[in-house]
């Protein structure tokens, strides 16, 4: 399939890697050529250097015979402008633009649709870390947390304490402790993550995966004995679009008490003007600075500053000085692993939410989303189920039945109700895949990344149904 991405930053390139491992025919336009030629070092990728939003360029690069387009350039602008050249002049129709401005995405159900600005989904990765963020502060003590299902399922990632009661338990155990209204969907054991069999024992310092509706989640985590005290006190380090973006949601959806924490003046100033929390302006890499703002008395500590350097430097002083959960933001994956070597207890990654974002629009849109798991411990993807019993495979089956590539397992659906909204129904024996059925899908971690993306391949295809379906 013909590819082309506008934009060779790290977004545009680990999508354009990722693609290729994939098998498909990528081309990537950037005006920088250094960095063009640095893609080049590493990818056997054609390059076109240029402005994306130039028609000329865009010819270069081949958009008459491109089947998407993928806009992931640093500028808003300059993603929109070279979608509606690419929908108008090339007849593309799958174009998906990274967009960051909050002002558009407010207003991206007029902005965004064919008869105006030709983008199928705008992509913005501050947004879903913003969720996920929001979602731990929500669910205390858990490593990672992730609405799924159109927000009618929710999976929380906790590390199994030293004394918990359930300790050496087996799986099926837990079920009766919780009035069986969750499924554990995969383990993580000595930075490997697998999907467990029924009779598998819990040890501790595994991180357990919880997968239940989102109306019970709270119930199972309290049964579980899981439920932490609630975060009274939360710091945010960075005042950037995300910083922001997560102190909106903490004050719209929790009690707690937000300080943010920026070290440009005139950013703070704006900052303070348009945030109704306490803004300090200072220097997140300073324990001086952050023991007299009483870090020590911190429940949750976030650093989102865009410097992987400045982020791990905090969250190692956060940890030390005991607090309870410290999320790091890392730009470069190299990083991932130390990052939590120095604290984090969870790591969010801009370019990693863009790449799964943008690869959710590739293939028809059979996988609607698609996260990572822990530190790469796996992946869930949402999958519709398309078709007819006549056409697909899946469609009227027990979801039990159904064995899919590398261990991977269906252990939830989420229908949508005749009134627009969605249930989510958990894995048993009465489960049937239905007609456009959100399928989630937990994949663990294979022998390697490229392994574990031809996996993913596979499991799309196990879902891929004739042309007629679509």
């Amino acid at each position: 399939m013909q590819v082309l991405i506008l934009g060779a930053g790290r977004v545009g390139g680990s999508l354009a890697d990722k693609l290729i491992e994939q098998g498909e025919d990528v081309t990537i336009v950037d005006s920088d050529l250094r960095r063009l030629d640095e893609l080049g070092r590493r990818l056997d990728v054609k390059r076109v250097h240029g402005n994306a939003a130039h028609p000329d360029v865009l010819q270069e690069a081949g958009a008459y015979d491109a089947e998407s387009v993928f806009a992931t350039t640093g500028a808003d602008e300059i993603n929109m402008v070279a979608s509606q050249i690419c929908y108008t002049l090339f007849e593309v129709t799958n174009i998906v633009a990274r967009v960051r401005t909050p002002a558009y995405l407010e207003r991206r159900s007029e902005l965004f649709s064919f008869e105006h600005l030709p983008i199928k989904a705008a992509v913005n990765p501050e947004l879903e870390m913003a969720e996920e963020l929001c979602l731990v502060v929500q669910h205390p003590d858990a490593r990672q947390a992730l609405n799924l299902g159109a927000n009618s399922l929710r999976v929380c990632a906790f590390d199994v304490p030293v004394g918990w009661t359930h300790i050496g338990k087996q799986v099926r155990d837990l079920a009766q402790a919780a009035g069986r209204l969750f499924v554990v969907p995969l383990i993580g054991r000595s930075k490997s993550g697998f999907v467990p069999t029924h009779d598998e024992r819990l040890a501790v310092g595994d991180t357990l995966f919880i997968l239940a509706r989102a109306g019970d989640i709270s119930t199972v985590m309290k049964n579980l004995e899981l439920q932490g005290k609630p975060f009274k006190r939360v710091m945010i380090a960075g005042g950037g679009h995300l910083g922001a973006r997560l102190v909106r949601a903490l004050q719209e959806r929790t009690s707690a008490s937000v300080r943010l924490i920026e070290v440009r003046e005139d950013r703070c100033q704006k900052l303070a003007e348009e945030l109704s929390c306490v803004v300090l302006c200072g220097d997140m890499t300073d324990e001086r600075f952050l023991l007299e703002e009483n870090i020590e008395h911190v429940d949750a500590f976030f650093a989102l500053a865009n410097s992987d350097e400045s982020n791990l430097l905090a969250s190692s002083i956060a940890r030390r000085n005991k607090t309870r959960s410290v999320a790091a933001l890392v730009l470069r994956p190299e990083m991932r692993e130390i990052a939590g070597y120095a604290g984090a207890t969870l790591v969010v990654s801009p370019v990693d939410a863009a790449v799964d974002a943008f690869r959710s629009y590739f293939r028809r849109g059979r996988v609607l989303r698609e996260h990572s798991l822990g530190e790469n411990l796996g992946k869930v993807m949402e999958i519709e189920a398309l078709g007819t019993a006549d056409t697909s495979e899946l469609i009227g089956r027990a979801a039990l039945d159904i064995e899919l590539p590398g261990g991977a397992k269906i252990f939830a659906t989420a229908r949508q109700g005749k009134s627009g909204g969605f249930k989510g129904r958990l894995l048993d024996r009465d489960l049937l895949i239905k007609q456009n059925d959100r399928v989630v899908v937990f994949v663990p971690q294979q022998s390697s990344d490229q392994a574990l993306v031809r996996v993913q391949k596979d499991i799309e295809q196990v879902f891929r149904a004739p042309p007629r379906a679509f």
